[in-house]
């Protein structure tokens, strides 16, 4: 019985500190922005100013881009895809993996411009009511 009783113990001690371990906080670190100081790095406004806003820099700084992530960026060049990732939340990314879901969320891929048929240009009807053209009601 005691046996049983100090496994019970010891595996309530090992979820409770995988637990605690799954609770701390990591750093994804600094990456390309290692030499920032810590004033600098912890500011917004430095975040919003050093963002990733073109094809260069992304292709600097993620080489693994596939074909359909370098068309995206390239079409957010033409302003018709939105491309401005924050140093940051760059780090977050995994560059080992296409399907990381935070480089899915950030870097624009082409797949993004296609229009399936069954989607409308006006989905919540508002053009018809609009008082000029591209004005957009929030």
């Amino acid at each position: 019985m005691e046996t049983a009783s100090s496994a019970r113990k010891s595996s309530e001690a090992l979820s409770s500190s995988k637990l605690a371990n799954l609770k701390e906080f990591r750093s994804a670190g600094r990456g390309y922005w290692h030499q920032v100081p810590d004033h600098d790095w912890n500011d917004w406004k430095w975040q919003l100013k050093n963002r990733i806003t073109s094809v260069a820099q992304l292709e600097k700084l993620l080489p693994t881009l596939s074909p359909e992530e370098r068309a995206g960026a390239m079409l957010a060049g033409d302003s018709k895809l939105a491309l401005g990732i924050t140093p940051y939340f760059f780090n977050l990314i995994d560059p080992a993996n296409e399907e990381c879901p935070v480089r899915r969320q950030v870097v624009p891929r082409v797949e993004e411009t296609h229009t399936a048929p069954w989607e409308l240009s006006d989905p919540v009807g508002e053009d018809s009511h609009s008082p000029v053209p591209g004005l957009v009601h929030r």
